[in-house]
């Protein structure tokens, strides 16, 4: 080997050198920024307000009084939305951390991006307070006429017996 492909070869290794230090520095920079990273998202028109960490887990739930008139299943499916949306926003947040222009593309940092994209993909806005229930009406029960009890059974008829012009004081039960 000559010395010109020697000093070739150590320039070209010391390109690589450099430039897996910079890859390393842009993955710290990245890591470092995650490290603690959280996002909010309200609902319901503010009145749901959830935090989610950096792994996407939900950290914190703050629901206002006015919550109390929902019905849970509504509540729940609005605090859902609200974490899938934090979510999302999480996602965004750690591509625009991992799109740092001057670098140069990292596979592994596409990954975690990618990663992050796939599991928690883009929700809609929250569309404001979910339309509220009807109060329930008062209404009293329909009037049912008190049952009355079926009527007696028919008597039979009082048998009609001849007159048998037998008015003595005799009786057959006894003798005389």
């Amino acid at each position: 080997m000559s010395e010109e492909e020697v000093a070739g070869a150590l320039r070209r290794l010391t390109q690589v050198t450099e430039r897996s230090r910079e890859r390393q520095a842009h993955r710290e920079r990245i890591w470092e920024g995650m490290a603690g990273l959280t996002t909010t998202e309200a609902g319901v028109g503010g009145a749901v307000r959830v935090t989610i960490g950096t792994g996407g887990e939900l950290t914190g739930l703050d629901l206002a009084e006015s919550v109390r008139s929902l019905p849970s299943a509504m509540l729940s499916a609005q605090i859902m939305a609200a974490v899938r949306r934090a979510q999302a926003t999480l996602a965004r947040q750690i591509a625009a951390l991992a799109g740092d222009p001057g670098a140069e593309p990292d596979p592994m940092v596409a990954g975690i991006v990618a990663r992050y994209r796939s599991q928690f993909p883009e929700q809609p806005a929250d569309t404001g307070p979910p339309p509220v229930p009807p109060p329930p009406t008062l209404t009293p029960p329909p009037r049912v006429a008190p049952r009355q009890p079926p009527p007696p059974p028919p008597r039979p008829p009082r048998p009609v017996y001849q007159d048998d012009e037998d008015f003595s004081q005799e009786t057959f039960l006894r003798r005389q």
